[in-house]
């Protein structure tokens, strides 16, 4: 007798299980914790009750190939990169990173850049305060 489609209350598990099933592998809690190098006891803490550790959200977020924002609900919406404004204001603080670059990415490679740069700072210990759009 197959296995009931794992459920739960927890919205971060109800994301992990559809992107699980997006993948053609619904349910596959062995596959996912393969992925992230992890036990399967793990998956189940993840899904059941959403803990789940900063470290690995870049991961998640290449994984899954969707946002942080989708992940966790943040309202912000990343649709330009502000530009550098001469003089006074916030400059591009990136010297070997050029703005034009990251400005000509798509709206999802942004989203997902953003959390990268977000779970990196995270853990090196920074302190970044992400700001609603």
């Amino acid at each position: 007798m197959p296995k009931p489609p794992r459920t739960t209350e927890n919205a971060f598990g109800r994301k992990l299980l559809e992107v699980l099933a997006d993948k053609g592998r619904p349910n596959d809690l062995a596959y996912l914790a393969q992925v992230f190098g992890v036990k399967q006891p793990s998956v189940y803490d993840w899904i059941d009750h959403g803990r789940f550790a900063k470290d690995r959200y870049a991961q998640l977020v290449a994984w899954s190939e969707r946002s942080l924002h989708w992940w966790f609900d943040v309202p912000t919406e990343v649709t330009t990169v502000a530009e550098p404004s001469p003089g006074f204001g916030p400059r591009w603080p990136f010297k070997t990173l050029p703005y034009e670059d990251i400005a000509a990415l798509d709206t999802e490679s942004l989203r997902m850049l953003e959390g990268a740069i977000l779970a990196l700072a995270g853990n090196l210990g920074l302190r970044i305060k992400a700001r609603a759009a």
